[in-house]
């Protein structure tokens, strides 16, 4: 799967553009929205947060695709997120675009999922939106600002990590901008380090979808790394051995790390099973490998 971001004013004017494409139909062409109306909709920066989407009104029996980008340490085992303040600094530092959400107005997604193609791709005539990551946080914290001390006090280059608040009012936006509220189903998708921010928002987008909709199907598709490995396909042994292993390969104490400089919400179907299975194996499975697995796919 490619992405490329090409002007909105060069697919309009230039018909090479238009046939090039509509040979395979084998791209969606989306529109950036910004969250800039939303005051806690922020990336780690404090710049407004975006998204991208089809440039049409969701109608009553549209199906919605929504996909969580990957934000690309491709050499982390925890993919576009940090772990200490310090880390998270020296990211936006360094690159910038990370920390930020695209500016591009108009954004060409090719290939796979992204492809109008109904022969190939069954979610071909859904409405499409693509979510930059731009929070460092998996699409689940609610912490920030932070100074360079991690504590909440606002600098001139205090960090935010408002995944989740993010990922709320993109709900609040495509209500508003979309009708999302009248979709038939919608399907929360990630790839790669976006697939734990799937994991981790798949129980909260049922919930909210439930509040404005209860008819509209949710599901959640992970395309996950490696080590990513759903339980209810291992039995319990096996699966308290896969936990305990990435416990120590994965440091449990950067975890905890984690959850507490991002103010990360977990996944709730977890967090219920914790109160009365409060395990080992549980405790791991919600913060280690969130699972939603009311939804999960």
């Amino acid at each position: 799967m490619t992405t490329a971001v090409v002007p909105l004013t060069f697919c309009l004017l230039l018909a090479v553009c238009g046939r090039s494409f509509a040979q395979d139909k084998d791209f969606s062409v989306l529109q950036r929205y910004s969250l800039i109306e939303y005051s806690l909709a922020k990336c780690t920066d404090g710049t407004p947060a975006a998204y991208y989407a089809d440039r049409f009104t969701i109608v009553p029996g549209t199906k919605v695709m929504i996909y969580l980008g990957d934000s690309g340490d491709k050499g982390s085992a925890f993919g576009g997120s940090c772990t200490y303040i310090e880390d998270c600094q020296k990211t936006c530092r360094t690159n910038p675009t990370r920390c930020h959400a695209p500016l591009e107005l108009t954004r060409v997604q090719t290939g796979g999922i992204w492809s109008r193609d109904e022969t190939n791709n069954p979610f071909a005539n859904y409405f499409k939106v693509f979510v930059p990551a731009c929070s460092l946080d998996e699409f689940s914290g609610t912490r920030g600002p932070l100074d360079e001390n991690g504590e909440n006090r606002l600098t001139s280059n205090a960090l935010y990590f408002h995944g989740r608040h993010i990922f709320n009012s993109l709900l609040r936006d495509l209500v508003a901008k979309h009708g999302i509220d009248r979709a038939e189903s919608v399907v929360l998708v990630g790839s790669g380090s976006s697939a734990r921010g799937v994991a981790r928002t798949c129980d909260f987008l049922k919930e909210a979808m439930s509040t404005v909709n209860q008819q509209t199907v949710v599901k959640c598709v992970l395309d996950g790394p490696s080590d990513f490995v759903p339980y209810w396909i291992q039995d319990d042994e096996r699966t308290m051995t896969y936990c305990l292993k990435n416990r120590q390969a994965l440091a449990l104490k950067d975890e905890e790390t984690r959850r507490f400089l991002w103010g990360r919400a977990d996944d709730e179907s977890c967090l219920k099973d914790l109160q009365i299975f409060p395990s080992r194996l549980h405790t791991c499975l919600c913060h280690l490998q969130p699972d939603g697995h009311e939804h999960l796919q």
